[in-house]
């Protein structure tokens, strides 16, 4: 059984702290944290900011997890890329109306929204950011499945 090193407890606290801080971003307004009505910019950064802080601490995990000084596998390095393209699909959703190209953007309010497309473009991404952590998890394992050293 491997024992977990410090810089995997480290990775999952990065983990659990972003996944609190997400949550605590779209809950602002049911808790009374809020600025502002609605969902404006700052909960759309802080829950940004808390998917990106999970899914670098979830990748760092793995990096850790898998074996030292190995090359990565074509499979790892493709899933570590659409890790990433996942993040930008969520900030471009994230922020769409801000950047201009959201649906709400010259609407009859000012602020910011967060829409039904512009949360199923979050939601996609956090499925690709998703399936990119399970393809660098899933190369790092065939590519060292007959190492009998390998502890994942």
């Amino acid at each position: 059984m491997h024992s977990m090193h410090t810089a995997e407890r480290n990775a999952l606290v990065v983990v659990i702290l972003g996944l609190a801080l997400g949550a605590l971003a779209l809950a602002a307004d049911p808790l009374g944290l809020d600025l502002t009505p609605g969902f404006g910019l700052l909960q759309a950064l802080g829950m940004l900011l808390g998917i990106t802080m999970a899914a670098s601490g979830g990748c760092y995990f793995l990096w850790h997890r898998r074996k030292p000084g190995g090359p990565l596998s074509l499979m790892s390095d493709v899933g570590l890329r659409l890790g990433l393209t996942g993040l930008l699909a969520c900030y471009v959703s994230g922020i769409a109306d801000v950047l201009g190209i959201g649906t709400h953007r010259g609407a009859s309010w000012e602020r910011p929204f967060l829409g039904p497309l512009q949360l199923a473009g979050l939601l996609l991404g956090l499925l690709i950011v998703l399936v990119g952590l399970l393809l660098f998890w899933l190369g790092e394992r065939t590519e060292h499945r007959d190492d009998p050293a390998n502890t994942l």
